[in-house]
């Protein structure tokens, strides 16, 4: 059995999920559909009736396309912003040549806005 903090650290995970990639109505019946759950799974984990022992949390992580142990809350982890959570989550989606193609789009994107960042301060200054 794991400790009620993992439990914890697992149902706030959870709860996570729900808001930030099944937001709106429904959201729980979605993110069940997703990891070939049924709705009434999910919400006897959120309250706590139902634990999430490893076999759940590393489906949800296989499925979601999550890091792996993303749902135990490793200490890295916790040291992000739900936003950049969500992001790593999405990127750790993608296929390893979508990434490359992401990271060069940011990469040019940055350095465009540098450049029109250095000449507004010319004119401007």
């Amino acid at each position: 059995m794991e400790s009620t903090q993992l439990q914890d650290i697992r149902r706030a995970r959870l709860e996570e999920l729900i808001r930030d990639r099944f937001p709106g109505r429904g959201g729980q019946a979605r993110l069940a559909a997703a990891i070939e759950r049924q709705p009434d799974y999910i919400s006897r984990c959120l309250s706590g009736k139902k634990g999430i022992g490893e076999d759940l949390a590393r489906l949800i992580e296989d499925k979601l396309h999550l890091p792996r142990l993303w749902m135990d809350g490793t200490p890295q982890e916790m040291a992000l912003s739900p936003r950049q959570r969500a992001l790593l989550g999405l990127f750790e989606g993608l296929t390893e040549s979508q990434q490359e193609d992401l990271m060069r789009d940011l990469q040019e994107t940055e350095q465009s806005n540098r450049t029109l960042f250095k000449e507004l301060k010319k004119k401007l200054g």
